[in-house]
C-alpha cells in the first residue's frame, strides 16, 4: 500500500496515535470510528485495509514520511502506544538496545548472571551480535555498574533490560 492509496481511507493524529476511517474499506469499518484493535499474539495494533493485515505503527510511519521502514522501535517500549513523538525508524541492531529484559533472566539484571563454578557474578553485553565480557565480580554491585558503563558506552537505550 503506497502513502496515497493509504491517506483515502484513514485519518492519523501524531499527537494521540489514533487512525480514524474516512472512508468505508469492508464491513468493519466506519466512518469517524477508530482503526484497528489489539492483536493478542504480539500487543501491536493492526487493522485490516482492502483485506490486508497492516500493523498501525506501520502505517502511522508510512502516512507521517511517505515510505516504509524495516525496523520500527516503539521508544516507551508499549505496543500500541502509535503517537508519532513514541515511533522511530531504526536497525534491527538499534532496535535490540531498546529491549525488555528477557524472561529466563535469574539475576533480575540483564547482562549478569551467576557463574557458578567460580560464585562470581558475569557481566556482559551483546553489541553486533558478539557477546563482550565485561569481567567477573564477587559484588553483584560491581558487575551491574559494568553492565550500566557498557549500555552507556556502546549507545543502548535507558529502558533496556527493564
Amino acid at each position: 500500500m503506497t502513502c496515497a492509496e493509504l491517506k483515502k481511507y484513514v485519518y492519523y493524529e501524531p499527537k494521540t496515535g489514533i487512525f480514524t476511517w474516512i472512508k468505508k474499506t469492508g464491513p468493519r469499518s466506519k466512518i469517524g470510528e477508530e482503526v484497528g484493535g489489539i492483536d493478542v499474539s504480539d500487543g501491536y495494533m493492526k487493522a485490516q485495509i482492502n483485506g490486508e493485515s497492516v500493523k498501525l505503527h506501520r502505517m502511522a510511519y508510512l502516512y507521517m514520511t511517505g515510505s516504509e521502514a524495516d525496523f520500527i522501535d516503539h521508544d516507551n517500549r508499549i505496543r500500541n502506544d502509535n503517537r508519532w513523538l513514541n515511533l522511530k525508524s531504526t536497525t534491527q541492531h538499534e532496535n535490540n538496545k531498546n529491549r525488555n529484559k528477557q524472561l529466563n533472566n535469574k539475576s533480575g539484571i540483564t547482562g549478569v548472571a551467576l557463574y557458578k563454578p567460580t560464585g562470581k557474578y558475569r557481566a556482559f553485553i551483546y553489541v553486533m551480535k558478539k557477546q563482550i565480557s565485561l569481567g567477573h565480580f564477587a559484588d553483584i554491585n560491581d558487575a551491574v555498574d559494568a553492565r550500566k558503563a557498557a549500555e552507556i558506552k556502546y549507545g543502548f537505550h535507558s529502558n533496556h533490560g527493564k
